[in-house]
């Protein structure tokens, strides 16, 4: 039995882990806000989750302080989209790329507790979630100042091919980045975690990969490469990559990156029959 540490809110700087750690430690599970959804169906949203109901009975999520966000979910819709996502104004600026490398003791310390009450009371096998990469850019993993792509996919994608330099130094930084907070967070947890998940950066289209895999080799690999070793190195966790869509191209690339797990096998696109040899 599996117990990711997920939530539904969006992921900062440790990720969902330590945001599923926090609600734990203030033992608050029972505070998520229930809403009736448009097909009449309950959820329950992450406490202090507020939605304005707007004149065309969509839905936008506000901010912390009550605030418009561009997050919005058409009536009758499933997801909130970020509608400015690819369309902001301005033109892309490197040094913009501000990767957090710290996580708060308060965080840590939450963390830490909860990995070891799941540990030592359940039979679950421990999967952590956050201090993740996105390298293709398309991905709304975290905030934009932490994303290579810094919310625009459209000019980092022609980057990879015009400003290599740039690329390679922005997601050198990414990794970097992402060790430094990991090291804080394999103190925390230790050997108590089984899996820890790397990347949400969905490669593959219905019908093939993003971009070419001697593009991927080229400029990806180097970097997964790097922080799975570091991974292998100084801890016993798994690594998990999240990849949607046609990526049969890249599997040889991905294991020999050091990937472990790769979800999903997405057996809706093209060339991904799972009775098919894999890498």
């Amino acid at each position: 039995m599996a117990e990711a540490l997920f939530s539904a809110e969006p992921c900062t700087v440790a990720g969902r882990a330590a945001q599923r750690a926090r609600r734990w430690a203030k033992n608050k599970d029972d505070d998520w806000v229930s809403r009736e959804l448009f097909d009449g169906s309950s959820a329950l949203f992450p406490p202090g989750t507020g939605i304005k109901v707007e004149e065309d009975g969509g839905w936008t999520l506000l901010a912390p302080g009550g605030s418009p966000t561009t997050f919005h979910m058409p009536k009758d819709g499933y997801y909130f989209d970020d509608i400015s996502f690819d369309k902001l104004e301005g033109e892309f600026n490197p040094a913009d790329f501000d990767p957090v490398t710290t996580i708060s003791d308060e965080e840590l310390d939450n963390l830490s507790q909860y990995a070891k009450h799941l540990y030592d009371n359940t039979d679950y096998s421990l999967f952590g979630w956050g201090c993740t990469v996105s390298f293709v850019g398309i991905s709304l993993i975290t905030t934009r100042s932490n994303l290579v792509s810094l919310g625009r996919p459209s000019d980092w994608l022609m980057m990879l091919l015009t400003e290599k330099d740039t690329c390679h130094e922005m997601m050198n930084r990414s990794v970097d980045a992402s060790i430094k907070q990991l090291e804080q967070v394999k103190d925390a947890v230790g050997n108590r975690c089984s899996v820890w998940g790397i990347a949400a950066d969905d490669t593959g289209t219905q019908r093939g990969e993003f971009i070419g895999p001697d593009l991927w080799v080229e400029m990806m690999k180097p970097h997964y490469t790097k922080l799975c070793d570091w991974i292998h190195k100084n801890t016993k966790w798994k690594t998990f990559f999240h990849c949607c869509g046609s990526v049969y191209n890249l599997i040889p690339h991905f294991i020999d990156a050091g990937i472990d797990i790769l979800n999903p096998v997405q057996t809706s696109a093209a060339n991904m029959d799972p009775a098919a040899p894999q890498g």
